[in-house]
């Protein structure tokens, strides 16, 4: 049986990559321009729950839409 600490809901995001850009650069921005981010493609992407590291993993394509394969659970903000 859930209680109610089980029912609450945390924002989740997984994050590809940052990148930094100076003000000018992003007026600029148009559509078709590629923004680099400072992760290889081969390294897993950051999966946070309210702002703090809990795993990481890879996108794959699931039910024809983007999803992350989680490959590694991080303890305490520790991998």
């Amino acid at each position: 049986m859930m209680n109610d600490f089980q029912k609450k809901c945390v924002n989740v995001q997984a994050v590809a990559g940052k990148t930094l850009l100076k003000l000018s650069q992003l007026e600029e921005l148009k559509i078709g321009d590629v923004l680099k981010l400072e992760r290889k493609i081969d390294e897993p992407i950051d999966i946070y729950a309210n702002d703090a590291l809990v795993a990481k993993g890879r996108v794959v394509v699931s039910d024809n839409k983007l999803g992350i394969l989680v490959t590694e659970i991080i303890k305490n903000g520790v991998d």
